[in-house]
């Protein structure tokens, strides 16, 4: 389990305790453990405070055996809260991807767009929907996602590999764009 956090300057993400919003023992990690057992507070260490709770992240993301988080990948690629108006339907969303979803096998990349909750909403979770890409069969890149950049005018990119590890000319920058500018374009 993992998670994506917005920083908070001096916050502590219960990083030796949690995975995602999943409690873990650092003694046992292969077993969770039961609530009692979950620190709400930094108990010890430099960082022990009765007033200091554990922020919780955004997004959680789960890994090939877990079964409770909205996304199945491998490596979280962070990206930016889309600010621009040229890509309809993601305007003031955080756009980020996954390395790969079927995990080191092949290159299975994906984009996601998430949603802080509204007000009424009960979970402090953001929603997440997968940005699916026109060009191709499976609505996936069918490439391993490296990063996200910004161009001059604030577009978003991403930077992709068709090789596990980033060697020889495969290396690709895609601009996102609308389903309607994609249309009759090789973007």
């Amino acid at each position: 389990m993992g998670g994506v956090s917005t920083v908070e300057n001096g916050g502590n993400y219960g990083r030796n305790v949690r995975e995602g919003t999943h409690w873990f023992s650092t003694a046992n990690p292969s077993e969770e453990p039961g609530p009692d057992e979950c620190p709400k507070k930094v108990a010890s260490g430099p960082r022990a405070d009765e007033d200091e709770e554990l922020l919780d992240p955004v997004i959680e993301y789960r890994h090939r055996r877990s079964t409770t988080a909205p996304i199945d990948g491998s490596v979280v690629i962070g990206g930016s809260v889309y600010d621009d108006s040229a890509v309809g339907g993601i305007r003031e969303k955080y756009v980020f991807g996954n390395w790969s979803g079927d995990g080191v096998i092949r290159p299975d990349g994906e984009i996601f767009a998430a949603t802080p909750p509204s007000p009424q909403d009960e979970s402090d979770l953001w929603s997440i929907e997968e940005l699916r890409i026109a060009e191709t069969d499976n609505g996936r890149l069918n490439r391993y996602v490296l990063a996200f950049g910004r161009d001059h005018d604030g577009e978003l990119s991403v930077l992709t590999t068709e090789n596990f590890t980033p060697t020889g000319g495969t290396g690709a920058v895609h601009r996102l764009v609308s389903p309607e500018d994609a249309e009759g374009s090789s973007r």
